[in-house]
C-alpha cells in the first residue's frame, strides 16, 4: 500500500509542476493502482455483506421451516420447508453479472423435478432481498429472467439455471 501511496504522491506533485507549466496531467485515472484496489476493496466489503444477510435469511427460513413460532408467538406454516434442502447461498459477481451457488443436502437429489424447482426458485428470491441492499438488480435481467445459479452438493455440481430461463434448471443427478 505504501507503493500506491507514493504512486499518488508522485502523481500529485508531477501534476502541480507540469500543471503550473500550462501542460495537461490526468492525475487520478482510472486505472491507477490507487483506484483499482480501493474498487476491489469495496467490491469485497459489498459481497461479504450481501453474503452474510443471505446466510442471516438462510438460517431464519430455517427456523421457520422447523416449525418453530415466529417472534409473535404464532405457528409459522409450510413456507419455508423448501429452506430444510439448503445449506448455504453464496452470492458473487463476474464481469458485473450476478451469480448464485446454492449448496443443497443430499435429500434434494430424491425430489421430483417440480419439488427441485420450487426449492430452487424460492431459494434465488429470497437472496435477492440481501442482494438489492448493495446492488441495483435489473428488473428484466436478475428478476424476471434469474440470476445465474449454480447448484452444489457435496462439493460437486449437480445443477445450474437455463441461459434464457434462469428459473429453469438442468440436473446431473444421477
Amino acid at each position: 500500500m505504501k507503493r500506491a501511496y507514493r504512486y499518488a504522491a508522485c502523481v500529485t506533485v508531477a501534476a502541480a509542476l507540469f500543471g503550473a507549466a500550462g501542460v495537461a496531467v490526468d492525475t487520478y485515472s482510472a486505472s491507477s493502482p490507487v483506484v483499482l484496489a480501493a474498487s476491489k476493496s469495496r467490491r469485497a466489503r459489498k459481497i461479504r455483506k450481501v453474503n452474510k444477510s443471505i446466510s442471516h435469511d438462510l438460517n431464519l427460513a430455517h427456523g421457520w421451516a422447523d416449525g418453530t413460532l415466529d417472534e409473535d408467538g404464532n405457528p409459522t406454516d409450510s413456507d419455508w420447508a423448501w429452506s430444510k434442502y439448503v445449506d448455504k447461498i453464496k452470492y458473487d459477481r463476474y464481469d458485473g453479472d450476478n451469480r448464485l451457488t446454492v449448496y443443497v443436502t443430499s435429500a434434494m437429489s430424491g425430489l421430483n423435478g417440480a419439488d427441485r424447482a420450487r426449492v430452487m426458485k424460492s431459494a434465488m428470491r429470497m437472496s435477492y432481498s440481501s442482494i438489492a441492499k448493495q446492488y441495483t438488480l435489473d428488473q428484466y435481467e436478475d428478476i424476471k429472467l434469474g440470476i445465474m445459479t449454480y447448484v452444489k452438493s457435496g462439493g460437486e455440481i449437480v445443477g445450474s439455471s437455463k441461459g434464457l430461463n434462469r428459473y429453469k434448471f438442468k440436473w446431473y443427478f444421477n
